[in-house]
């Protein structure tokens, strides 16, 4: 990478992992939130089919049984295929802009940190707290 995208400094070089960090941050942010939307997916289609199977078996009426017990199920299995398709697919992209982003913060970062730290002839032990903050990103 050109030396002009390079942390040129500690301050920048904290700046950078700083940056990274908050992106760590909403990455785990917007994982949270997917799975708790595919658990709320999950409980509305299961909860519907209970509903269907339950309304149907209470229904004294032959034709509403069936209706009741396939419309029901119908309009939840809907609805969560609606939420998980909108809702969680749009998380899911946000998510994998950031890694994109955080994969390129990281990647920055450790291009840059032996340079930086012989320039600056860092000590051995912020050396290893640079290389320990960029050890924690979910990249590879």
């Amino acid at each position: 990478m050109p030396d002009e995208y390079q942390a040129e400094s500690l301050d920048e070089m904290e700046k950078l992992l700083n940056l990274a960090e908050s992106t760590q941050e909403r990455v785990d942010m917007m994982s949270r939130r997917i799975a708790t939307l595919r658990f709320m997916t999950g409980f509305i289609v299961l909860f519907g089919v209970v509903a269907g199977i339950v309304v149907s078996a209470l229904s004294s009426d032959a034709s509403m049984k069936t209706l009741q017990g396939v419309l029901i199920p119908a309009v939840s299995i809907g609805y969560g295929a609606g939420i998980e398709y909108v809702m969680t697919r749009r998380h899911v992209q946000r998510r994998k802009r950031e890694l994109r982003a955080l994969e390129e913060l990281v990647s920055l970062a450790r291009e840059t940190i032996s340079g930086l730290a012989k320039r600056e002839e860092w000590s051995t032990l912020k050396q290893v707290e640079f290389r320990i903050r960029l050890s924690r990103f979910d990249v590879g």
